[in-house]
C-alpha cells in the first residue's frame, strides 16, 4: 500500500503548532531569566509566534488556524500571569 503524502494544509497546520509550542517554551525561559539572556529569550518567543501565526495563515481555513495558535499562546501566558 502506499503511504499517503501529507496535503500543503496538514504540513502547514503542524508546523504552526510546533511553533506554538516552541514560542510556549521559549516565553516560559525568558521569564526565568533575567538581563542579555531574558531579552534573547524574549527575541526567540517572538520569532517563534510569528511563525506559528504565519504558517496558521496559510492553512486557509478563514482563520480557525491563527484563532488557535492565539489560543495556546495566549492560554499559556494567562497561566503565568496567576502565578
Amino acid at each position: 500500500m502506499k503511504r499517503r503524502e501529507p496535503t500543503d494544509k496538514q504540513v502547514q497546520r503542524e508546523t504552526a503548532l510546533t511553533w506554538a509550542k516552541r514560542a510556549i517554551r521559549y516565553r516560559k525561559r525568558a521569564e526565568r531569566e533575567c538581563g542579555e539572556k531574558q531579552c534573547e529569550w524574549w527575541r526567540r518567543f517572538d520569532d517563534a509566534r510569528h511563525e506559528a501565526l504565519e504558517h496558521a495563515a496559510l492553512v486557509g481555513d478563514r482563520g480557525k488556524m491563527v484563532a488557535r495558535v492565539q489560543a495556546m499562546v495566549d492560554v499559556s501566558r494567562k497561566e503565568q500571569v496567576r502565578r
